[in-house]
């Protein structure tokens, strides 16, 4: 999986990451080989270590159901689609924005 594909199936379920190329990276810096996850937004929101856990099954949850069809193709299922983004807006009226 490359890192436009990764980054775009999990913004359409709310959660916003980056996409980043690694040491070596042999694809260019508009689809990379890897992502990078932020943190400091979700300590200053109050999250611990419990929600950075949920937010990870999250991850894996969106990543492993998305199906690749080529460098910057994929499909991802509807219904994760919507269950994930109810996760993340729950998660996020757990622990709002100041």
């Amino acid at each position: 999986m490359t890192g436009v594909i990764a980054q775009r199936a999990l913004e359409e379920c709310g959660i916003v990451i980056n996409m980043n190329k690694l040491p070596y990276d042999e694809r260019n810096a508009f689809v990379t080989s890897g992502m990078r996850i932020g943190t400091p937004i979700l300590t200053k929101c109050g999250m611990g270590v419990a929600e950075m856990v949920v937010i990870a099954l999250m991850v894996d949850r969106v990543l492993r159901g998305v199906e690749i069809l080529g460098e910057r193709e994929y499909r991802l299922d509807e219904d994760l689609r919507e269950e994930i983004r109810e996760e993340v807006r729950g998660l996020c009226r757990e622990f709002p924005m100041a």
